[in-house]
């Protein structure tokens, strides 16, 4: 007898096989972002094999490992960090300076990032589905998220058009808050009965994360001894919520105080958590000597080819890579118009093209 449940579940192991990893499971969303990237490389390997027919199986490997990681370091870059972080901030740390390769810059992820760079309190109630009607879009379904964690079924959807769907969703619908609040979903039901938020705060004990005003002084935003000193950066509803939980300003976790701030400017983040996520992805692309800007004869690429890949967007691999023919310019922004896929740059392989 067919039985869903049992479906899901197999669909769910053979899922976990094939990536050896459990958390290829944790959510269909990201399972479906890390097809489309899959797909990219498959796409460009088959390409450059067309272009060079010399070259050996692993020197395709290998150049389109070196391309795919440069797009997403470029997208990253110049798509995703603009709109987490206000034009101030990405000043301020040079993000938006020429780059220039510093080798004494030490490029290694400090502690903290591993706590403020968790956007969970952007994780809305429910996945939403999309497909493509003419030149816009309509919603198709929706599953609560409690649904979906560790669930992946929704991408085997229609023969795999799910990826699509969730794809389309994502870039369709708006994240319906950024604050301080999760969602019952996240906080509840995460993989079962799991507080995510609980694990978020958990990882900085175990793994002795200096408490938020350490980082907040840090940051030049001033020390925290009174709970008055937080209105700066809190609301006072906020400080009065915090007063009821902890006994003293200074003993405030770093991930409960970073999502508590209030947003900075046009960003997604406030004030210590824009600090430190700039400070690092500053760190990271001056100091990283596999950065895709730099100019190396083993690890980095010709003027031509960094050309090519600076006319990549986040909108062209998802038009290359799923069923469809618009995207936003700007997948980042809810607000961007929807262009044909035929409008955005193609990044031209023939850069790679051997003498």
């Amino acid at each position: 007898m067919y039985n869903p449940e049992s479906v899901c579940i197999t669909r769910s192991r053979y899922v976990k096989q094939q990536a050896r990893d459990k958390r290829s499971n944790d959510h269909p969303s990201l399972t479906s972002y890390h097809t489309v990237f899959v797909r990219e490389h498959n796409r460009i390997a088959s390409r450059l094999g067309l272009l060079n027919k010399e070259w050996t199986d692993e020197k395709i490997f290998q150049e389109t490992r070196k391309i795919v990681a440069a797009e997403i370091q470029h997208i990253t870059l110049n798509e995703m960090l603009p709109s987490v972080l206000d034009s101030s901030i990405m000043s301020q740390y040079g993000l938006t300076d020429v780059f220039a390769y510093n080798p004494t810059q030490d490029a290694s992820i400090f502690q903290a990032f591993s706590i403020v760079y968790r956007f969970h309190n952007m994780m809305p109630a429910a996945l939403h589905f999309a497909e493509e009607s003419g030149s816009s879009f309509i919603n198709t379904g929706v599953k609560n998220q409690e649904d979906v964690f560790r669930n992946p079924s929704s991408v085997f959807d229609h023969n795999y058009h799910g990826i699509d769907q969730i794809s389309l969703g994502l870039a369709v619908n708006k994240c319906p808050y950024v604050n301080r609040m999760m969602n019952d979903a996240s906080r509840n039901k995460f993989s079962g009965e799991v507080d995510l938020a609980a694990l978020d705060i958990e990882r900085g004990r175990e793994w002795g994360t200096p408490a938020y005003t350490k980082y907040r002084s840090l940051c030049g935003l001033g020390d925290a001894k009174a709970w008055s000193d937080l209105l700066s950066t809190h609301t006072q509803e906020t400080i009065d919520r915090l007063q009821l939980v902890y006994a003293d300003p200074r003993d405030i976790d770093l991930w409960t105080g970073i999502v508590s701030e209030t947003l900075l400017g046009t960003s997604l983040s406030g004030p210590t958590q824009s600090c430190l996520i700039g400070k690092q992805f500053a760190n990271i692309r001056d100091g990283d000597r596999f950065w895709y800007e730099t100019a190396d004869s083993t690890t980095g690429f010709t003027l031509d080819q960094l050309t090519e890949i600076k006319n990549v967007s986040l909108g062209k691999i998802l038009c290359d890579n799923l069923d469809v023919s618009h995207m936003p310019e700007k997948v980042f922004k809810t607000t961007s118009a929807w262009l044909d896929c035929s409008s955005f740059a193609e990044i031209d392989l023939a850069a790679w093209k051997s003498a």
